[in-house]
């Protein structure tokens, strides 16, 4: 029942964030005014004090993340009267949207952590809202650079100018700051309903057991040599996210359409548990 009036929703709607609450119920999620767009308002309260310590939980970070591309999604409803989810993962968009001005500059220096120097892939001034993105990194690393900033927008309080090694989201985060930024930057550009639906249209199936007809119309090859040459679970989880054909067909791979590293990808793919 729950399910068909999920589905009337979004039909009726055109809502494709119709989902289930946190309670197990029904929820269309038409409470935000499309005039909300603020940190705070997305955020639902003020911002914590930072102690060093975590601020935010995955959850509540995730929370805030479906809130914002909600929002998004019923502001380009209420502009245009039709919205694509996929365009609401667009970090510089919503930084833009908050208010922030977004420039791509080279000579953004260097930061050093934990001693070693490292090119500056991001600044973010809150109080001057301007956020600037390194252009000599890889699209992919750009797209999660700008969506961590986007993070520290949203989550965080203003601390001067901050600056930000290149991130492509496959690596561990430093201080709880930086892991709470990294995590929003996850889940805002691989939300969990998107990669599943994704997942399942690419390979037919909500999770994928490496049988040997699967390693087949994967590899072309037999179990034994799959096994020899993606042994750990990162190595076949890197190759879900970068294979573009299986079974004969071709497609685009979820690197490409989640505009993501194939590091960060598998191990989203490995949060979500879709595959063994």
């Amino acid at each position: 029942m729950i399910d068909e009036r999920i589905t009337a929703s979004r039909i009726k709607y055109q809502n494709p964030y119709a989902h289930l609450n946190d309670l197990g119920e029904f929820d269309a999620d038409f409470s935000i005014r499309t005039s909300e767009i603020s940190a705070e308002s997305i955020r639902g309260r003020p911002t914590p004090e930072y102690t060093g310590q975590r601020m935010f939980t995955d959850r509540e970070i995730e929370q805030i993340t479906r809130k914002l591309l909600r929002l998004r999604w019923k502001n380009d409803m209420a502009k245009s009267g039709s919205a694509n989810p996929r365009d609401q993962m667009n970090p510089i968009s919503a930084l833009e949207q908050l208010g922030y001005q977004v420039e791509k500059d080279y000579s953004l220096g260097q930061v050093v952590i934990k001693g070693q120097a490292n090119e500056v892939g991001g600044t973010i001034d809150k109080e001057a809202g301007r956020v600037r993105i390194s252009p000599q990194f890889s699209p992919e690393i750009m797209n999660f650079t700008a969506a961590h900033e986007l993070g520290h927008a949203v989550l965080h309080r203003a601390q001067g100018l901050h600056r930000d090694k290149p991130l492509d989201g496959s690596s561990g985060s430093r201080e709880a700051i930086e892991y709470e930024a990294d995590k929003f930057a996850t889940y805002f550009l691989m939300p969990e309903k998107q990669v599943r639906k994704a997942f399942k249209q690419i390979y037919g199936t909500e999770y994928f057991s490496f049988n040997e007809d699967r390693v087949f119309a994967l590899t072309q090859g037999t179990s034994e040599a799959f096994k020899k040459k993606y042994g750990s679970l990162r190595d076949r989880s890197k190759l879900l996210s970068s294979s573009e054909q299986f079974n004969g067909k071709h497609f685009r791979s979820l690197v490409k359409q989640f505009k993501v590293s194939v590091g960060a990808m598998a191990i989203r793919l490995e949060e979500l548990k879709l595959l063994e």
